[in-house]
């Protein structure tokens, strides 16, 4: 759609809005390891750690400035087009009180609660990288409720790029970890802007309705809320909690591996991010909506498998591979949280189901109970690794690697009993067999080939293993082509 040809967006299919989104996340899953890695190389493991915790407490903030506002406003304007423009203007304005509050706060709690003072000016620029994502976060909401799926996957991708570019010139010109934090800035900064311009160009977005008070937009979104931000707790309290039992460099180690398997999840977060407004419109059809979670579940499967055991399986010499010869006790780290993959895309499918169809309340209880007890398990497993083996952060992956799965079981009993019939656990039967074989076929060769000759070898042997069995979904793809977003 051109600037001449402007109209009412169009829906489209679920694939082709989890290919759009799948654009921006390939574009994330292969610049964020490359920055990751280049600041890890020139500033070593410590600047590692420290960046990541302080982008896991600032994480943790966007999250109750936020307020719950972006799934909310997904699910607000896929229903009602023409309250796109003043969902956002109330969302903007609350989110700009909110951040007049907790900067001052976060600032002079660090300085009050944290001895290492240099960490000050990386807190201030995280900060400002948080409030650009904040604002283009609700822009991209209102854009997806607008099935401008395009339009958002683009925006994202060419922020990708530039915290990529930027961070290159910045680690050329400089070894100041705040000042290659600049960079973050950039990216959030072209993000937003991309997003905005994207938004006017549409009819939806120039339609107006009747101006929504900020106070019960909040109300509205308040379970929401609860949820992001249980969430958001639960995934950054490990390296927050490290910070109080090892040193920076551990805190490298852990974060090099723990943002890695972050990038792994982008297949389940696109395909549930695409499927969120299906899912929302669907929901009192019980049938539609089990059959939608259940073809997610058999596709998503299929990426999950390879990467939990191939990823496993090579971690030993991926991790100085990617990160450095500084970062091999990161190898280990990174096993487990592979071997933690396939319960995360599961979770991550319930997860959705449950936003979509208006059980947020018992997510979040779920969710406050893995957090409590990641708490409690940090508290055990982070001193005992870092005692019996010199590296904390593999009590941190532990405690991962077991809340996830034992979460799972949980999960489903409460969110989708039905979820796995006959035809799926099959499926994840023949699904599970091929990324066995693989695994054992990469180990064999591991002793006589490079790394990259192990991916490629797995790749073939798994995809061929898959096909033989008949495992690969296609009535599942073709299936799914057909859902209108």
């Amino acid at each position: 759609m051109t600037a001449q040809d402007v109209g009412r967006a169009e829906p489209t299919n679920l694939v082709r809005s989890s290919a759009w989104l799948g654009f921006a996340q390939l574009v994330g899953w292969l610049t964020t390891p490359i920055v990751l890695l280049l600041i890890a190389r020139n500033l070593g493991a410590p600047a590692l750690g420290s960046l990541g915790l302080v982008l896991s407490v600032w994480a943790i903030v966007g999250v109750v400035i936020d307020q719950g506002l972006d799934a909310d406003l997904v699910r607000r304007v896929a229903r009602s087009r023409d309250q796109a423009r003043p969902l956002v203007r109330s969302a903007a304005g609350l989110l700009w009180r909110n951040w007049i509050v907790a900067v001052p706060i976060v600032l002079g709690g660090q300085a009050l609660f944290l001895s290492d003072r240099h960490l000050t000016p990386l807190f201030a620029v995280i900060a400002v990288q948080t409030i650009g994502n904040g604002l283009a976060g609700v822009l991209g909401a209102a854009a997806r409720g607008l099935e401008l799926m395009r339009e958002v996957s683009v925006a994202a991708g060419v922020a990708k790029l530039v915290t990529l570019a930027s961070s290159v010139g910045l680690l050329f010109l400089t070894d100041e970890l705040w000042l290659v934090g600049c960079a973050f800035i950039a990216g959030a900064t072209t993000r937003l802007t991309l997003t905005w311009m994207a938004l006017r160009r549409y009819d939806d977005w120039a339609a107006t309705s009747t101006r929504i008070n900020a106070g019960e937009l909040a109300r509205t979104a308040s379970m929401l809320l609860l949820i992001n931000l249980v969430v958001v707790a639960y995934t950054q309290v490990d390296i927050i909690m490290m910070a109080g039992f090892v040193d920076a460099e551990v805190m490298g180690w852990y974060t090099a591996a723990e943002r890695f398997y972050t990038t792994c999840l982008f297949a389940a977060n696109v395909v549930i991010g695409a499927a969120l407004p299906s899912m929302a419109r669907i929901a009192k059809d019980q049938t539609r909506s089990l059959d939608l979670s259940r073809r997610s579940v058999r596709v998503l499967m299929v990426l999950a498998g390879p990467f939990a055991v191939g990823l496993a399986v090579v971690a030993d010499r991926a991790a100085p591979v990617l990160f450095g010869d500084a970062f091999t006790s990161s190898g280990g780290v990174l096993a487990l949280f592979a071997l933690a993959i396939p319960a995360t895309y599961l979770l991550i499918v319930l997860g959705g189901l449950a936003i979509a169809t208006g059980r947020e309340r018992v997510w979040v209880q779920l969710q406050l109970a893995a957090l409590g007890t990641t708490i409690a398990l940090n508290v055990v497993l982070i001193p005992l690794a870092d005692r019996r083996f010199g590296n904390g952060a593999l009590g941190g992956a532990w405690t991962t690697l077991a809340i996830e799965y034992a979460m799972l079981p949980i999960a489903v009993r409460l969110i989708q009993p039905e979820l796995f019939d006959s035809p799926t656990v099959r499926h994840l039967l023949r699904v599970g067999v091929s990324a066995a074989v693989m695994g054992g076929v990469v180990l064999a060769a591991s002793a006589a080939l490079p790394l990259a000759a192990l991916v490629l070898v797995g790749a073939i042997a798994y995809g061929g293993i898959l096909f033989a069995v008949g495992g690969v979904p296609f009535d599942d793809v073709r299936q799914l082509r057909e859902v209108a977003v």
